[in-house]
């Protein structure tokens, strides 16, 4: 089913997003306890120059309040509940600083940080990674944007970035067609990696050109084990899941503990 020299990596979606409410510390923490190989997270930058975690460019989705992150300071976000919309139980849960997920992370697990910005992140970002006590094996970054990854790879040489794509569900967006053009993004920005969604039109053959240009693939946001086994069996080296420990059952992994 997989490569020996490349083992595949469990990622938790926003941590164990099925079970604890999205980037936030509990969601991180449970997804380790659920053997987690890395956890995935999405960061932001506040009016005052903080970075903290969360999705979407307002807190309207998870908090029930409409509070811009690029137009609040760190305190007001702070104030808000990122909890209590998926359970009572998470009632008072806020959302997390850049500092505070990276404290997360156990030695030997990693982290995928997904910018979900422009290049004015970049420099508080890298600050942060550089306060906390990961080396860069640990660390991925992650952006839809070449721009952005293009600012990091210039500060930071030696991290591991990934671009990420959506393809279409349409056969005529099949990823075939627009493979020159993503090899040519993928080295113009010094990316080590291509993150997409499932599609029926990634093959082997399609992977084996990642490879030969020193690019691995990884998925997302795949719950389904039938889904995740197919990707594995063509290459792919991460799954990116809501269900860490779920999916790891099902398809037999060996815990890394």
């Amino acid at each position: 089913m997989t490569n020996d020299d490349h083992p595949p990596f469990i990622i938790a979606h926003r941590g164990a997003s099925a079970d604890a409410p999205e980037n936030t510390l509990p969601a991180f923490e449970l997804a380790w306890t659920q053997g987690a190989d890395g956890i995935e997270g999405d960061f932001r930058l506040t009016r005052d120059g903080y970075v903290v975690c969360i999705h979407d460019p307002d807190t309207s989705r998870t908090c029930g309040e409409n509070l811009l992150v690029a137009g609040s300071t760190l305190d007001e976000l702070r104030s808000v509940d990122v909890g209590g919309w998926l359970s009572p139980d998470w009632t008072g849960t806020r959302i997390p600083t850049l500092d505070e997920v990276l404290a997360t992370v156990p030695p030997g697990r990693k982290i995928f940080l997904e910018l979900k910005t422009g290049p004015e992140i970049v420099a508080p970002l890298l600050a942060g990674l550089r306060r906390s006590p990961l080396d860069d094996r640990q660390i991925a970054i992650l952006s839809f944007q070449p721009e952005v990854l293009a600012a990091v790879r210039r500060l930071a040489p030696t991290l591991a970035l990934h671009w990420l794509v959506a393809f279409g569900n349409q056969p005529r967006q099949a990823p075939a067609g627009n493979w020159a053009s993503i090899l040519d993004v993928l080295a113009t920005t010094g990316a080590t990696g291509l993150g997409t969604n499932d599609h029926p039109g990634l093959s082997r053959d399609l992977l084996a050109r990642l490879d030969a240009a020193g690019v691995t693939h990884h998925a997302w946001t795949i719950d389904n084990p039938a889904a995740a086994r197919r990707l594995l069996a063509l290459g792919t080296r991460s799954i990116t899941t809501n269900r860490p420990a779920a999916l790891r059952h099902a398809l037999r992994l060996e815990d890394p503990n």
